[in-house]
């Protein structure tokens, strides 16, 4: 998939192997999609909590969005 620009309110991601996530901001959700634009899986991020999500980000979503194995970001 080609990409010149992403729409805003939307920030996209080129990862390993050509593929892309996108994460919709309005929302807070993610999806990620194959090479061919195809989507794979969708999901909104949570923040961490000890007791109900221990898998959650730690810090702010901004952070998290600038983890190193996110891919890098297309502007």
């Amino acid at each position: 998939m080609k990409y010149s620009q992403p729409v805003p309110g939307y920030r996209s991601y080129r990862q390993n192997g050509g593929s892309t996530a996108v994460f919709d901001e309005t929302s807070k959700t993610w999806s990620a999609n194959t090479p061919h634009g195809v989507p794979q899986t969708m999901y909104k991020p949570k923040p961490y909590d000890a007791a109900t999500n221990p898998n959650g980000y730690r810090g702010t979503l901004e952070d998290r969005l600038r983890d190193p194995g996110r891919g890098t970001e297309l502007r």
